[in-house]
């Protein structure tokens, strides 16, 4: 199972980059909500694990990520997928929670390969 994260500054355009490509298995789905626009949305779980090289050192990685897909092509494609599967996800990172001293990230999904 595959984990990165790539936070890189382009001195071009002064922007950040923000993407993310993880996989893991379908841990939980939660049940799809509609945007005021109308726009599909549902939330699931991904259960990832890992062997990572940290300071020249293996270490076992074992996280479970909120991910979010929206819109209908993603719906598609995630509506015949169930827990347990696994899966690829490729997206960018949000704040799902602005509470408190600890922000809460989730993987926003721009595309699934299963």
């Amino acid at each position: 199972m595959l984990l990165r994260v790539v936070v890189t500054h382009k001195k071009a355009f002064n922007l950040l980059e923000n993407r993310v490509l993880i996989s893991g298995l379908i841990h939980k789905i939660y049940d799809t909500r509609y945007s005021p626009a109308g726009i599909p949305m549902t939330r699931f779980i991904l259960d990832h694990q890992s062997e990572q090289s940290e300071a020249g050192l293996k270490r076992n990685i074992r996280c479970k990520a909120l991910i979010i897909i929206a819109g209908t092509k993603l719906h598609e494609v995630f509506g015949r997928l169930q827990t347990g599967q696994q899966i690829t996800v490729a997206g960018y990172l949000s704040q799902v929670s602005y509470q408190g001293q600890n922000p809460k990230l989730c993987v926003n999904a721009e595309s699934i390969k299963v």
